[in-house]
Formats: C-alpha cells, structure tokens, sequence
C-alpha cells in the first residue's frame, strides 16, 4: 500500500445514526446523565493525531515553528537506525532526507511535549522479510528510542503502511498501538479549502490521523509552507470541537474512557465522583472530563484529596479534568 493511500482511521467509535443524505453523526450526550465522562478530552466531538513520520530535518526547521504557535503537539515516527548521533551529522543531511533530526534534537521535542514514535530500525518492508528480520526491524528500534530518548516508545507505525497479522502482531508485542491508518491533507482538501476527512471527524465523533512526511523537501512536500500552514489552521479553527493531541495521549484517552468505572452521588450544589480504572495506572494516567451537569454554576470547587482540580464552567456543566483514582472528587456550587 502506498503511503498517499492512507485512510480515515476509526477509534472509539459511538454508536452512529444515519442521516436521510446518507451521512452519519454520533448520537449527542445523554442530558438526563448528570455525570459523564466526554468522549474526547474537554468534550470535543472528535479527535486528531498529526503524525510525522521519516524524521525529515524539515519538520523540525519548518513545521515545528508552525505547529508552536498554534499551540499543537505532534507525534513524530522515526527511523531509528537512521537517526544520527549528532546535530553536525543531521545538518550534514539535505532537509528532505529520512532521519536527518539527531538523538539530542528529537530528545528536546519530547522534553516540548511532543511525542516520538517507532517507524522500524531501517524502513524495510515489514511483511516481505522473515521472523528474525521483522524481530530487529521493531525491537531494536525501540530499544534505540528508550536508550536515547529514556522512555520507551508507545506507538509503532509501519513503513509504508504495510502490514499483516503477523507484522501487526510483532509491533503490538511491545508498543501499546499502531498506526493503521491515516489520511494526506493534500489529498483530502477540496478546492474551496475545506477538508472532507476533519469535518467528518467533528460530524461523525471519530479519531482521526494525519500523515506527513516532507514539508518543502523529500517525500509527499507540500507546494509551500503557506499551503501547510492553511491545513493546519483549519484544524485550529476548529479546535473547539476538535481534541489535537499526540497519538499516544488521545489513544490513552480513549483507552481510559472506555475502561473507567464511573459512580458518583448528585445533590444540589454537589457532586461526589469516583472514576477508577482496571488498567495500569503507571501506563494509563492521562486525566478524564468529567461533564456535570449543572445550569449557570457559580463558586465553582474541584477538588480531590485536598488538592484542587481544573475546571471549566459552561452555561448548562461543569466540566473537570481528573485522572482515575481510589480518591473521591468532590464538586460544589451554587
């Protein structure tokens, strides 16, 4: 499968309702519910991952810039045994080359936020090669990124987009998630600038990923960075429906939400919260939404153990950001 194929990636699904024009769109919250947990993070419809892979000097230079001031972390899929040790080495590289960041510069994106996956020690084509080949191409990749970067990677992407059951099998032995499958700005962009696959995100509650790989260099560039930046800001001018988060955190997300066991106890002007979780906790500890509801709160308090939660107060919920827990989360207002 070639790389500009890649398409809509479905996580989390909600349970759809079809439209008389044949579209879809998740079913709203239950308002009878006076709490839940949001289906994405600060309950926004959908969800997207911008994803990079090749660790092409060019999304360091070109797209981090872009991606700081619009306030978006990315993940970033690198080849392993391509990354040079030095920054002389990566500079050494033209900016479109595969793995021409260094270890030091990919270890001060994670230190900013974003997150560094596995894209395989070489880039080999996973499913033609043998057992023991397919064993390197994976683990010592991820054995790379934990020894320089000193944390493990949890997501895996595979080169090309290729994979089967055994490939996926080999990646899933030690990352937490793959990627499947993921969509081109370019090639989901209509003329009038609208993006068909972001909008069906938002319409259809669903987590999405997009690829990219070269910005003005190397593979899959971009006419301009003019044009790059507009697809982005088409996202940020959604951001209030839209999640735009790394892979891994939105995938914890949706792993949480799904196993958390919710109880809770309502009276007027109090909410008494226990969100725990069957996971490992070690692995598992992105914070929930909590959406209560609650019409024109004030003097609003979150509190768990004596420490105080964030929150947000909207005309008809409060809405708390809390990570699973034994403690108990206490909300008041009036």
């Amino acid at each position: 499968m070639k790389k500009r194929d890649c398409l809509l990636v479905f996580m989390g699904l909600a349970s759809l309702l079809t439209l008389a024009d044949g579209a879809a769109i998740a079913d709203p919250p239950d308002a009878s519910e006076s709490v839940r947990i949001a289906r994405f993070q600060g309950d926004r419809r959908g969800a997207i991952s911008l994803t990079f892979d090749d660790g092409l000097r060019d999304q360091l230079e070109l797209a981090i810039p872009v991606l700081d001031r619009l306030g978006f972390k990315a993940t970033f899929f690198i080849i392993a045994g391509r990354t040079p040790e030095t920054d002389e080495e990566a500079q050494a590289k033209r900016a479109g080359d595969w793995g021409s960041i260094s270890w030091p510069q990919l270890k001060a994106l994670a230190a900013q936020g974003h997150e560094i996956g596995n894209h395989s020690w070489s880039h080999a084509a996973l499913t033609k090669i043998d057992d023991a080949a397919l064993n390197e191409e994976v683990n010592k990749s991820f054995d790379a990124i934990a020894t320089h970067l000193g944390s493990p990677p949890i997501t895996f992407c595979y080169p090309g987009n290729g994979f089967d059951a055994r490939v996926k099998a080999a990646a899933l032995e030690r990352h937490l998630i793959d990627r499947e499958r993921c969509f081109d700005f370019a090639n989901t962009t209509k003329e009038d600038g609208t993006n068909v696959e972001v909008d069906r995100a938002i319409v259809e509650g669903k987590w999405i990923a997009s690829i990219t790989h070269g910005i003005l260099n190397g593979y899959g560039a971009y006419p301009s960075l003019k044009v790059f930046e507009g697809y982005l800001q088409y996202v940020k001018d959604r951001e209030d429906q839209l999640w735009v988060d790394t892979f891994a955190h939105v995938y914890c997300y949706t792993r949480e939400r799904d196993d958390a066991k919710l109880t809770f106890d309502v009276t007027p002007g109090k909410a008494v919260v226990r969100l725990t979780l069957s996971l490992d906790e070690k692995i598992f500890s992105r914070p929930l939404t909590l959406v209560i509801a609650a019409k024109d709160a004030k003097d609003v308090r979150a509190v768990r153990a004596e420490y105080e939660l964030p929150f947000k107060v909207l005309s008809d919920c409060i809405q708390v950001d809390a990570v699973p827990g034994a403690a108990p989360i206490t909300v008041t207002w009036r």
